[in-house]
């Protein structure tokens, strides 16, 4: 990676933080590029260097989402039982929120529901979608789910659960632990498609 490559990816992550700091006092609606700009201390023509808007800042954070879920894909998601792979990445979607904090899963939900994000929120090209996919079709293949469903129904399914289960955490100001509610719940749903 050369000098200027690293400095960028640096500068664009300062600009992510001071972000996240300013959404974590006011909010996603109540951030102004300008106050984004005054709190990394950078000129608003650097900000529109990196970014087109402050809703791309919710975009980059759905992207290190689905990166930090590709690591876990390497790493974690080898076991030969497919249904513990699924229960595997939701526990780790949920440690990745949970790590993330509560305000800022609060923001990237309400953003999702009032801005442009939605469209990515909701991206079939995503990498948690295409992990979940492509683990339940290995389930399929492996005949270890019995469903009338098919897998494209079933991964939307643990979607719905996954976001619900962030969701009601969020709704619940994080009173419990994320990731194993998220384990506890997936392996119930995950039983249910035996």
């Amino acid at each position: 990676m050369s000098k200027t490559t690293k400095k960028q990816i640096e500068k664009r992550n300062e600009i992510i933080e001071a972000a996240k700091r300013i959404m974590d006092e006011v909010g996603f609606e109540n951030v102004t590029v300008r106050s984004i700009c005054k709190a990394a201390n950078i000129s608003i023509g650097t900000f529109y260097h990196y970014f087109n808007d402050k809703g791309d800042i919710i975009i980059q954070l759905y992207t290190s989402v689905d990166e930090y879920l590709k690591e876990i894909e390497k790493e974690k998601l080898s076991d030969e039982d497919e249904l513990k792979n699924i229960i595997t990445l939701s526990e780790e979607y949920g440690k990745f929120v949970s790590d993330s904090g509560l305000i800022i899963a609060k923001q990237i939900f309400s953003a999702s529901i009032n801005t442009e994000s939605n469209q990515i929120y909701r991206s079939k090209e995503r990498d948690i979608n295409r992990i979940i996919v492509d683990i339940v079709k290995r389930a399929e293949d492996k005949k270890q789910i019995n469903s009338k469903f098919g897998v494209d129904e079933i991964s939307n399914m643990i979607l719905i659960n996954i976001r619900g289960i962030v969701f009601d955490w969020c709704k619940f100001h994080g009173q419990y632990d994320l990731a194993t509610q998220m384990k506890n719940n997936i392996s119930i749903f995950v039983n249910g498609i035996k």
